[in-house]
């Protein structure tokens, strides 16, 4: 459950922001309940006609995806480009840190740790028609731990179809 309340607007023509804050109650593990700060916020600037950029940070809390019975807490934040160099195509590179920190650990012997993600994304899109376009993207991500087993670094390639109706 989550209660926020901000603010957003216009600064100027060409850029917009939004700032969320609030409180969350997570539920999770038999009924245990989390309950911390939560935010939200986000900017984007219409640089020109082509050329576009945005910045926006979270946090929130998931379940842990290494522990049973565990939940984290998720800070995240990421800026970026977009770049249309024709009407159907547009390009976006991106990066973006986010940090997981084990926000309980249920009673069990010490399994708190935390983890830092780099990512480096970059992404084009071509509209093949106006319900149909394809993708094809490359990101790198670097993960750091404060439990060596759970460091590595991730190549990934992705190519697919969007429908829209």
């Amino acid at each position: 459950y989550t209660l926020m309340a901000g603010l957003g607007s216009r600064a100027t023509e060409r850029i917009n922001y939004r700032a969320l804050t609030g409180v969350s109650m997570y539920d999770y593990s038999s009924g245990d309940q989390l309950t911390g700060w939560t935010y939200s916020l986000d900017a984007n600037w219409v640089i020109n006609r082509k050329l576009g950029a945005s910045i926006s940070g979270s946090s929130y809390f998931q379940p842990s995806e290494t522990e049973a019975n565990q939940a984290m807490q998720v800070y995240a934040l990421s800026t970026g480009l977009t770049y249309r160099p024709m009407r159907k195509l547009t390009t976006r590179f991106d990066i973006a840190f986010r940090r997981e920190d084990t926000a309980d650990n249920d009673g069990a012997a010490d399994t708190s740790f935390s983890e830092d993600l780099y990512s480096i994304r970059a992404r084009a899109d071509y509209q093949l028609n106006r319900s149909m376009s394809i993708y094809s993207g490359l990101e790198y991500e670097e993960q750091l731990s404060d439990q060596s087993d759970m460091e590595f670094d991730r190549y990934r390639g992705t190519v697919g179809l969007n429908f829209r109706y």
